[in-house]
């Protein structure tokens, strides 16, 4: 007698494989929306973060202005004497809130004024390329709406024009440029004509400008 062999057949189901294939689909819908939720988060992150720095450098600059008021305040009223702060840009460093701000006050008859200062005074600071050899004498120096209009009319190249901006000034009193407050930038780009240094009154209007370091 033959025994016959007992055999177990696997059929293929086919529901199986749909099973399978709709639970890759929801495994890879997850994984996708897994990563766009944490991206979005990251980037709320980063702007969060990027609106946090802003606001504390809003605040560091806000209390270095406030600390600097009765410093200014002293070194208007006794300019010559003071050292509490100078008046022609040097900078002054200051801490708060774990950083560093650097503050720089600067007493605008210690800069050229557009208007007012003759361009013989001055025009050592233009490029020799500028071509530029001095305005009409009997009209005198023109009038500008903005210091980067002026220097565009000198023919200032643009990539000056910012480095310049920052000795000249609309808001001067003098033809002269004050030597106790004479700018240390101005100092640095030139050496201005020594007969249009001169003395002005007590200083009535400062420049102030504070820069996270």
């Amino acid at each position: 007698p033959y025994e016959r062999e007992n055999r177990t057949v696997h059929r293929r189901q086919p529901r199986q494989g749909i099973v399978l294939l709709a639970t890759l689909v929801s495994l890879m819908l997850l994984i996708g929306l897994s990563l766009a939720i944490h991206q979005r988060a990251f980037s709320t992150a980063k702007v969060w973060s990027a609106a946090a720095g802003a606001h504390l450098e809003a605040m560091g600059r806000s209390a270095v202005r406030e600390m600097m008021r009765p410093l200014l305040a002293e070194a208007m009223v006794d300019f010559e004497n003071s050292a509490s702060v100078p008046l022609n840009g040097t900078p002054v460093v200051f801490h708060y809130g774990g950083r560093e701000f650097v503050a720089r006050v600067q007493d605008v008859d210690g800069l050229i004024d557009l208007r007012r200062t003759p361009i013989e005074a001055w025009a050592g600071l233009l490029p020799p390329e500028s071509g530029f050899s001095g305005f009409d004498t009997e009209t005198g120096n023109p009038t500008f709406l903005t210091i980067f209009q002026g220097l565009a009319v000198l023919g200032v190249p643009p990539e000056r024009v910012y480095k310049l901006s920052e000795v000249f000034t609309l808001d001067g009193t003098s033809r002269h440029v004050d030597s106790r407050t004479l700018s240390v930038k101005l100092r640095e780009l030139a050496d201005i004509d020594q007969r249009w240094i001169g003395l002005s009154d007590q200083p009535e209007k400062v420049v102030l400008s504070i820069q996270p370091r």
